[in-house]
């Protein structure tokens, strides 16, 4: 597509965690590399409150780290409702004044959503007649959870046959649910796994960030004394509280501790093993790269599906006791037939471009709806007033 011609394109995430972030960001990039250039990314809780933001952040972090039972309960309850329950409406209500005057301002052509919570109010714009143009989600786990699902949308980007199932059983039309898989960085997979690994012995890869210090320390150590010839790479991002108490061990140890790694999918296909949380795009990251993964204690809600599915599909060993994690890695290091195995169905799952793809399927449905409506109409409705699509959001019981 020429980029003279190319739609506007506003992409609404959420800045919990890295992966909501990331995937935001692979997504421009694919529009950027079709010759779509106004592509801008929203902060969708920044936009609405920067105090709220970092507070909600803090609870889903915390919730996350240090109660999990509770976060997994919760999730599990919400998943339970009706799309048009009372507690959808309410969500689909939080921040719609915000958001609505936003995409008055802007008028994209396209939306994205690559967090669900902000997609319930431009549905309901959409409803009301205040937005005409292309909305898509893109569902960023190996799961569905109910608060993905709005209507109407337009395209749903799904990682799996299963997730599009899901939401065909849910009552999404099977047209309008694509398999593109989750958005990457396209530096993932450009190598085979376990090639070129300059340690010259086995590379164990721990992503210690987001677990509870203690809890990172003992896996560390863990790590460490079941594979004593391995390089163990920790992972520990802004944790320093971690790096300090790692401090030692690493130094008399086959520990190295890395704060951030500029090319993780250099280092992921050097791997023989990745132990980590199960985290959406971690897992694409890991299974593009062909790297075998242990998932230490997922936490109940979107992790424990995707760990769930890792296993089903071969790429990973689920380990909740220190005697399981050493067993799964001595496994992976020890046997190089179990070790290919996880690598090839890895490959066999991942899908690869899925940004591309992601993108391309976008951009092609986008044109077809604009056919369909007639060349030259615009977006009329958002040209009103932020002040106009306010009032008229308002109005809504």
């Amino acid at each position: 597509m020429r980029g003279d011609n190319s739609p506007s394109v506003l992409i609404v995430t959420a800045s919990f965690g890295a992966g909501h972030t990331s995937v935001s960001n692979s997504l421009r990039e694919a529009f950027a590399a079709r010759g779509v250039a106004n592509v801008s990314i929203l902060d969708f809780y920044e936009l609405v409150s920067p105090f709220f933001n970092k507070v909600s952040r803090f609870v889903y972090s915390t919730g996350t780290t240090w109660t999990p039972a509770i976060y997994g309960a919760a999730y599990k309850k919400v998943n339970a409702l009706a799309p048009d329950s009372w507690v959808h409406a309410a969500a689909d209500r939080f921040g719609r004044d915000e958001l609505a005057t936003k995409v008055s301002t802007e008028a994209p052509d396209i939306v994205l959503f690559t967090y669900p919570a902000p997609g319930g109010v431009l549905t309901v714009m959409r409803q009301k007649g205040l937005f005409n143009g292309f909305l898509a989600t893109v569902i960023t786990d190996y799961c569905v959870h109910s608060g993905w699902l709005h209507n109407p949308v337009d395209l749903y980007l799904v990682a799996s046959k299963e997730i599009k199932a899901d939401l065909v059983n849910r009552g999404v039309g099977r047209a309008h649910v694509e398999i593109s898989g989750i958005p990457i960085d396209i530096g993932f997979g450009a190598r085979l796994g376990g090639a070129n690994n300059v340690f010259q012995c086995p590379l164990v890869l721990f992503a210690a960030h987001g677990y509870r210090t203690n809890d990172a320390l003992n896996v560390a150590r863990t790590l460490s004394r079941s594979a004593p010839a391995a390089k163990i790479m920790v992972l520990y991002r802004k944790n320093e509280m971690l790096a300090r108490r790692l401090g030692e061990l690493a130094g008399s140890g086959n520990i190295d501790l890395v704060s951030f790694a500029p090319d993780l999918g250099k280092l992921m296909s050097q791997a023989d093993v990745m132990v980590s949380k199960a985290g959406g795009l971690t897992m694409t990251e890991a299974m593009v790269s062909g790297l075998p993964v242990i998932v230490w204690r997922p936490v109940p809600g979107q992790e424990a599906e995707n760990a769930r599915f890792m296993a089903r599909s071969g790429t990973a060993l689920l380990a909740d006791t220190m005697p399981e994690l050493a067993a799964a890695l001595k496994l992976i290091l020890s046997d190089p037939a179990a070790r290919d195995r996880m690598r090839t169905a890895a490959r066999r799952t991942a899908t690869r471009g899925s940004a591309d793809r992601a993108v391309s399927a976008v951009l092609q449905r986008y044109m077809e709806a604009r056919k369909q409506q007639g060349a030259g109409e615009t977006n009329a409705a958002t040209n009103k007033t932020g002040a106009d699509l306010v009032g008229q959001l308002r109005g809504r019981p």
